[in-house]
C-alpha cells in the first residue's frame, strides 16, 4: 500500500504572511513545523519566490538563507510550462505592479510541472499550492481565463490543489 502526502509549492504570500502572523520569535513551533516540512522535501518553491522575498522582505532574509534548498531552479520544462501559463493567463505577471519579480506565474509551472511528472518515490505525493492570495472565482464563477490573476482561480481553472497557510495547517493536523 502506498502512503500519500501533501507536496507544498508555497508563494511569497504566504511566507509573508505567516511571519506577519506568526513571528518566530513567538511561535517558534509554527516555524519549527514548516522547517521540518522543508527539510523532508514536501515544501518547495521556485527560484523566483526567493527573488521575490529578498527584494522586499528583509525580516524573512534568514529564513531565506537557511533554507535556500527549498527553491528550485529553473529548468527546460518549468520555463516551458510558465511560458504556457502567461499565454493561457496573461494578467498573472501583473505588469502593473512596481515589483521586479513575479513569482505567481513560476509557482503555477511549477506546480503543474511536478503533478504530471511521473513520481520515483514510494509516497506517492498530492501537489497542493499555499497561497494567501484571495480569487474572485468564489464570487464570480464566469471569470474568463484572460480576466484570472490570482493563483487560487488559475489553480481551480487548471485543477489544481489550493490552500491558504491554515489549509496547509490543517491538511498536516497542526495545532499550536
Amino acid at each position: 500500500m502506498h502512503e500519500t502526502e501533501n507536496l507544498y509549492i508555497i508563494d511569497s504570500s504566504s511566507l509573508i504572511e505567516l511571519q506577519r502572523r506568526y513571528p518566530p520569535d513567538i511561535f517558534p513551533s509554527v516555524w519549527e513545523h514548516i522547517h521540518d516540512l522543508a527539510v523532508s522535501g514536501r515544501l518547495v518553491a521556485p527560484i523566483e519566490v526567493k527573488k521575490e522575498l529578498l527584494e522586499g522582505y528583509d525580516i524573512l532574509l534568514q529564513w531565506v538563507t537557511d533554507h535556500d534548498f527549498i527553491f528550485q531552479e529553473f529548468d527546460d520544462e518549468l520555463i516551458e510550462k510558465t511560458q504556457e501559463i502567461l499565454r493561457q493567463f496573461p494578467r498573472i505577471a501583473d505588469s502593473e505592479s512596481d515589483k521586479l519579480y513575479h513569482a505567481d506565474p513560476f509557482v503555477v509551472a511549477l506546480s503543474l510541472t511536478m503533478k504530471e511528472r511521473p513520481q520515483q518515490t514510494l509516497t506517492k505525493y498530492r501537489i497542493c499550492v499555499v497561497t494567501n492570495e484571495k480569487g474572485k472565482l468564489p464570487g464570480n464563477p464566469n471569470l474568463h481565463p484572460d480576466n484570472m490573476k490570482k493563483i487560487p482561480d488559475i489553480c481551480s481553472n487548471l485543477g489544481l490543489d489550493c490552500v491558504d497557510h491554515f489549509g496547509m495547517f490543517r491538511e498536516e493536523n497542526w495545532s499550536f
